[in-house]
C-alpha cells in the first residue's frame, strides 16, 4: 500500500495528472448516491456537424448507463462541482497521500 500511495503522489506531479482527495472528515457526499463512478463526456463538433450532446457514462455490474438528457447531465454536473469544492486542493491532497504512505511504509 505504501508503494502504491507513493506512486500516486509521484504521478500527481505530472503536468497532465490531477489528484485530489475527499477526506473522510468531509462526511458522506452526494456522490455516494450516484451508485459508483461516473464520467462526464463532452464532445467537440466541427464546421460540418454539430457535436454529440454531453453524456454521463456510468459502468455497472450488468452493463453501462448513458445519460444525455439535460436534466440528467445537470444533476451529475452539480455532483461533480460539489465534489470539487469539498476535496482538498492538489497540494494538500499530495501531502496527505505522502503522509499516509509513510505511515504504512515498512520499518
Amino acid at each position: 500500500m505504501a508503494e502504491q500511495l507513493s506512486h500516486l503522489a509521484a504521478m500527481a506531479g505530472l503536468p497532465n495528472v490531477t489528484v485530489r482527495v475527499l477526506p473522510l472528515g468531509a462526511g458522506v457526499h452526494r456522490a455516494a448516491m450516484t451508485g459508483g463512478s461516473f464520467i462526464i463526456l463532452d464532445f467537440a463538433g466541427d464546421s460540418r456537424r454539430r457535436p454529440e450532446p454531453t453524456t454521463v457514462y456510468s459502468d455497472g455490474l450488468t452493463g453501462a448507463l448513458y445519460l444525455d438528457k439535460p436534466r440528467e447531465v445537470a444533476a451529475y454536473n452539480a455532483v461533480w462541482s460539489s465534489l470539487a469544492t469539498s476535496c482538498l486542493d492538489e497540494e494538500a491532497s499530495c501531502t496527505l497521500i505522502t503522509a499516509i504512505a509513510k505511515e504504512h511504509a515498512a520499518p
